[in-house]
């Protein structure tokens, strides 16, 4: 069981709070390119099979995975924390436009460009990565993508959705060893804030599922932002995926022009108490009542046609928040870090502004974000004001990617978790380019099957050829304009991989 040790304050108890400024921090993953993509009432009729899309996902380098470090509400500052083994998970009842508990998900993307509303043709750049799990995406902490009309069973076709709750699961559980009035939990939305309801989660059974709440809390619109946390509205497409048509293929719907807001809703909100256990908490729709006979632990006693506008787009930014000044000794300012290619290491760097009874950091690696162990100490500065902090990682594995967090330790022995930072480290088959002014050639250990040479739009700008074993590929330039194109390859399982490169 995990304690989080909070200090009593008579000065203030704080409430559901909006929540009036966020930093956060970017970080890249793979491009991926998909081709001939139908539509989903992008030109408003569902299901559109004459449509011929390029979805490009992940197309902002270094910026595809938004993460909240920090937020403001109430006049404290709060940080996140991450615990072990944490989960989402989505439950779904059948209702009168979904007739079964079906993986159905209209989803929304950041993007930077999009074809006109009513063309059947043309490219999307999504910035986020694509949804492959609505579960594990839930807690992906980006602000750049996440579920459209969550809560709604029918509001406007397709875009409505068979979820009944939303749990976000802490398998061993925490507790709260003073007042509990400076850690909770946040929800995002895009939009005007919808009002939704939460409960605390009091106990488990033995597959972690809900099987006793605290108090279930109306959280209304009042509760969120004001106004947009970003600096601007940002433009985004919603997707819609049905495990019915193709296979669960994400199809493009309805653009639109937002902003995102939060809510902060502490354990004391909730109603826990000292030392009380808590497993998480779940999210609701607002029409759920324990007096109409809706139990909370069976979502198939809810509601199956709310059709409101408050049913919640939800960000995929869902954890627990602390307040560092009262629950750590140290205030953590950022945790980033990248692959240094010169040096082949992983280089680490954090920051703190406030440091009390801080002893070290013990710097963890996992290749699978679940399975953890140290990969080496940095000890405190013994600057209470705070320092900068850096740690290089030389023991690097032949996975494709490590997770790296902090456990920050106090001299009394107490500690807590960091954020944990994903690094993509380079694989043993990486595709090179080679550019000269007339000719591209491809080296690459893959087991390549076919090569082709496409531009922006998604034209191919040279003949598709066959790769031979041994040879690289070789593509001629001499007639193309200068610009941005990419290579795109499929392996003899055909899995397709795409890189871009610019000809001068």
């Amino acid at each position: 069981m995990f304690c989080i040790c909070l200090t009593w304050f008579s000065k203030k108890n704080v409430a559901q709070a909006p929540i009036t400024a966020i930093t956060y921090a970017g970080s890249g993953v793979p491009l991926n390119t998909e081709s001939n993509i139908k539509g989903a009432g992008y030109i408003f009729s569902q299901w559109i099979s004459l449509a011929n899309f390029t979805v490009n996902y992940a197309t902002s380098p270094g910026d595809d995975v938004v993460s909240i470090t920090s937020f403001n509400a109430a006049g404290d500052n709060y940080i996140p924390i991450t615990f072990p083994n944490a989960f989402a998970k989505v439950r779904r009842v059948a209702n009168a436009d979904i007739k079964d508990n079906r993986n159905f998900i209209t989803y929304w993307n950041r993007c930077s460009s999009f074809p006109p509303v009513g063309d059947i043709i043309g490219i999307f750049n999504c910035l986020a990565p694509k949804v492959v799990s609505m579960e594990a995406s839930l807690l992906s902490n980006n602000i750049n993508s996440g579920y459209d009309n969550v809560f709604s069973n029918s509001i406007s076709a397709p875009h409505y959705n068979n979820i009944e709750r939303v749990d976000f699961i802490v398998p061993n559980g925490f507790v709260a060893t003073g007042t509990p009035n400076k850690a909770g939990f946040t929800v995002f939305d895009r939009g005007v804030g919808d009002t939704f309801k939460i409960a605390a989660i009091t106990a488990v059974d033995a597959s972690h599922n809900p099987t006793a709440y605290k108090t279930l809390v109306t959280v209304p619109t009042a509760r969120f932002t004001a106004g947009g946390l970003l600096p601007s509205s940002f433009d985004y497409i919603i997707f819609v995926s049905d495990p019915l048509v193709a296979s669960g293929e994400l199809r493009p719907s309805t653009k639109s022009n937002q902003n995102i807001r939060g809510a902060y809703i502490s354990l004391q909100d909730l109603g826990i108490g000292v030392y009380e256990t808590v497993y998480g908490y779940s999210l609701f729709a607002q029409d759920v009542n324990p007096a109409l006979g809706h139990v909370l632990t069976d979502p198939s006693t809810f509601p199956v046609d709310t059709n409101s506008g408050n049913c919640l787009d939800l960000l995929n930014v869902n954890s627990l928040f602390q307040s560092g000044i009262v629950i750590l000794p140290i205030k953590l300012g950022s945790f980033t870090g990248f692959f240094n290619k010169r040096n082949k290491t992983v280089d680490l760097n954090w920051t703190t502004s406030l440091e009390q009874g801080l002893k070290n950091f013990t710097i963890e690696k996992s290749e699978n974000g679940t399975d953890w162990k140290s990969a080496g100490y940095v000890n405190g500065s013994g600057n209470i004001s705070g320092a900068e902090y850096s740690f290089a990682d030389n023991n690097l594995s032949a996975s494709a990617k490590s997770f790296y967090r902090l456990k920050m330790i106090n001299d009394d022995g107490s500690f807590q978790y960091s954020n944990i930072v994903l690094i993509q480290l380079p694989s043993s088959k990486e595709i090179n380019l080679i550019t000269g002014e007339s000719s591209l050639v491809i080296k690459t250990e893959l087991k390549i099957k076919t090569a082709r040479l496409i531009d922006m739009s998604g034209k191919d700008v040279q003949p598709e050829k066959n790769k031979l074993s041994g040879v690289d590929i070789e593509f001629s330039l001499n007639t193309l304009p200068s610009g941005i194109y990419i290579v795109v390859l499929v392996d003899e399982n055909n899995k397709p991989y795409s890189k871009k490169f610019m000809k001068l």
